[in-house]
């Protein structure tokens, strides 16, 4: 279904003509409500269309059924104002009535037994008196002709019954399928915001407890038993009477049932055959699960064969083992899990708003077929960063398939959009389609048969392939928001893995690289650790083909545990050497110290990075900080760092106990970054001296080192409270590394005296 097409709330929000292609937002839905006007459009058409149905529905089965035998008086007097359907839709309710008032009495005694029993006892004393006999009377009772009641009455009274029972109660459940629609589409008070979740919760109520199911098979399955029903009851009704009678009508049910039965077998072979009804689908229910049954035990007697074979071979060996498998296995059937038992009672918790949003990208891309609409979707997709719900869109068929579909047909079939700027329409749209299939692939780690299915390497040589569309061309390089420049850079750096790269793209790509290391200076830590990442891959550059793709997924998921070696390697691949001379290494460097300053100690800081991580961090940018050109702004970014760092040491490791009073909490791992920081800091002194940074460093740390190596220093090591003197082996041996890297500091950059 196109729920977009032609509908003219969204041809009056995008026109087609003039549409600007969007870019990623830096969050979900901040787009200046594009997709979210788009969705709402597509929704409402959607709810509207399957509430006007079922509404059609219910309205004509409730007319079928409920005109009762009482109303045909009225009805046959009034038939002039009513529609000749209504009067031909109630004859079923009203000759089912006719046929069981004509068949109720046949189950009890005739009123009329008792008057002639009394004629004929009447008769009975007539005679005796008349004969002048004097015999005595019998009984009125045996004048009375014994009742017993027909089986064939009961058996077309209680078929009738029955169809007249199934009637009613498919009107009832039609009546409150009115009412269900009725709050399915009514309005919530609140915002569009709350209006737009609370209708998409009552469509994934109605998903879940199968309402269309109830209303589209169950409801007129109900109505066509009754009529089954009632057609038997018809024929043995007649057969009663007339045999002949019965025979002639028994022609067209027959007919009209071969033909019933045809369509259901129909619609059981073929699943697009036109013939669907309740009962096809029920009847094919069923056979799926006599062909399940079969194959189960055609498997089970398989097991028990094999394993009855290899208890004969080895008993001793092979017998408990056996046993266990066919405890666990049921007989090679498995046991159903509470939610296959309860499959009918879904569970009831509330769907989150990110959830929802998920949803809502779900039913645009694998229903609408508007190209506003699906672009809009599609810039969404790498604003998911929960991996659990990307996961579960991948796992879709029909999302994956349609997506898959878009980023294929991307070049041909966004030409009648027409974007601004200097990218045509073509490349803007099929980039997009580009970083939504690249988030997937990178985010969820995904194997690389996928990458090749994904980035064909024919494909990627052709006219329109991969760098003619000009993909990580410097004049492409994204400004938009953080995500699509991570995405982007992502899919340039899969072009290189997949193609081998020559000199000229290789001053390219440095270019491209370095633009987009402009977007840092707005702090985001998943970009940080990407293009750190690929900075760290520059003096390999040329063999990328032969990178594991996995490490750069890590990296653009951002992961804490190897982000801070990897941003250490970056930073001495630019204070080392300058990869291809478009690369501005100065830029670049300049862009990572204010991110990593943000992400460490400003406004933006990262909240699962250790301590021992952030001192890692310090400790890389100190090193770059001293082999390459300096700049008071670099200067005043680590010296910030360093600040914030120490204040964030002395909050999560000291704290106060009421008997030992200030205590130091420090791990292995604290200790030793602690320890790299000075020794890092020793080797560049040597290379490089320079006084003045370092009685800076001393100035900020060496307070901190201080209180740690004090003889009055109280520590918490492995749960245990100790000081200095009675410290373990290995903290004692900690604490004479940590004093011997930070004197050596001390001494080369002669801030002695200060320190002490």
């Amino acid at each position: 279904m196109n729920g977009l097409d032609t509908n003219p709330l969204v041809h009056q929000l995008f026109d087609t003509t003039a549409f600007e292609i969007p870019d990623p937002p830096d969050a979900f839905g901040q787009d200046g409500g594009k997709f979210y006007r788009c969705y709402d459009a597509f929704a409402n058409e959607i709810d509207e269309d399957k509430v006007k149905g079922l509404k059609e529905q219910l309205d004509g089965l409730l007319i079928f059924v409920c005109l009762s035998a009482q109303w045909r008086f009225i009805l046959s007097t009034r038939a002039h104002n009513l529609p000749s359907g209504s009067l031909q839709a109630g004859l079923f309710a009203g000759i089912n009535t006719t046929f069981l008032s004509l068949t109720l009495p046949a189950l009890s005694k005739e009123p009329t037994d008792f008057t002639n029993a009394l004629i004929a006892q009447n008769s009975a004393i007539s005679m005796l008196l008349v004969t002048g006999r004097n015999d005595t009377m019998p009984p009125v009772s045996d004048f009375e002709t014994p009742f017993e009641v027909p089986l064939r009455a009961v058996i077309i009274v209680a078929l009738l019954s029955m169809s007249l029972t199934f009637a009613l109660m498919a009107s009832f459940i039609a009546v409150l399928g009115r009412q269900w629609l009725i709050y399915y589409r009514k309005r919530s008070g609140g915002g569009p915001d709350r209006h737009r979740w609370d209708q998409l919760r009552r469509f994934l109520g109605a998903e879940r407890w199968r309402l269309e199911l109830i209303l589209d098979d169950i409801l007129p399955s109900f109505l066509q038993i009754g009529l089954l029903q009632f057609c038997i009851a018809l024929m043995l009704f007649l057969n009663s009477i007339n045999q002949t009678v019965a025979m002639i009508t028994m022609i067209p049910i027959a007919v009209g049932l071969g033909f019933f039965a045809f369509s259901v077998t129909g619609a059981m072979w073929d699943k697009f055959c036109p013939f669907q009804s309740p009962i096809s689908h029920f009847a094919f229910t069923v056979f799926r699960m006599f062909v399940q049954l079969g194959s189960s035990l055609i498997a089970s007697s398989k097991f028990l064969c094999n394993g009855f074979i290899k208890i004969i071979d080895q008993p001793r060996h092979t017998c408990n083992s056996l046993l266990d498998a066919i405890r666990h296995t049921r007989f090679g059937v498995r046991r159903p899990s509470r939610w296959q038992l309860l499959s009918f009672f879904p569970d009831q918790q509330e769907e989150t708003v990110s959830t929802l949003q998920v949803i809502a990208l779900e039913r645009v891309v694998c229903t609408s077929e508007d190209p506003a609409s699906l672009l809009c979707a599609v810039a969404q997709i790498p604003c998911i960063t929960n991996v659990s719900e990307l996961r579960r869109l991948w796992k879709e068929d029909a999302f994956r398939e349609s997506l898959l579909e878009l980023y294929t047909n991307s070049y041909s079939r966004n030409l009648q959009l027409k974007a601004t700027g200097q990218i045509s329409p073509t490349l803007a749209a099929r980039r997009l389609y580009v970083v939504a299939v690249t988030h997937f692939l990178l985010y969820l780690d995904l194997p690389q048969p996928y990458f090749d299915l994904v980035f064909p390497h024919n494909a990627l040589s052709q006219e329109e392939g991969f760098k003619d569309l000009g993909m990580w061309n410097v004049e492409y390089a994204p400004g938009g928001s953080q995500i699509f420049v991570q995405t982007s850079l992502s899919h340039s750096i899969i072009s290189m893995t997949m193609l081998q790269p020559t000199a000229q793209d290789v001053e390219t790509f440095c270019e491209y690289l370095s633009n987009c290391s402009e977007a840092l200076t707005i702090p985001n830590w998943r970009l940080l650790c990407l293009i750190c990442w690929t900075i760290a891959q520059l003096p390999r550059i040329k063999s990328l083909h032969s990178t594991d793709l996995g490490s750069m997924a890590v990296a653009f998921r951002g992961d804490i545990d190897p982000a801070p070696a990897t941003i250490e390697k970056a930073l001495k691949v630019l204070s080392e050497r300058n990869h291809g001379s478009s690369l501005d290494k100065k830029k670049i460097l300049t862009n990572l110290l204010i991110c990593c300053s943000q992400v460490v100690a400003g406004g933006h800081p990262h909240p699962k990075l250790g301590i021992d991580q952030r001192l890692i961090l310090l400790r890389s940018v100190e090193e770059a900080l001293r082999t390459t050109a300096r700049s008071d702004e670099l200067e005043d970014l680590v010296g910030k760092m360093r600040r914030s760092v120490v204040a964030q040491f002395r909050t999560e490791c000291f704290r106060e106990d009421s008997s030992w009073g200030p205590v130091t909490a420090l791990s292995k791992k604290v200790f030793e970054a602690l320890i790299s920081v000075f020794a890092a800091l020793q080797e560049a002194g040597r290379a490089q001296r320079s006084r003045l940074e370092g009685a800076e460093v001393v100035r900020v740390l060496g307070p901190l080192v201080r209180d740690i190596t004090s003889n009055d220093a109280v520590f918490d090591w492995g749960g245990e409270i100790c000081n200095i003197a009675d410290a373990p082996e290995s903290l004692q041996e900690l604490i004479d590394r940590l004093r011997e890297t930070f004197g050596a500091v001390t001494s080369d950059s002669g801030a002695d005296q200060e320190v002490q």
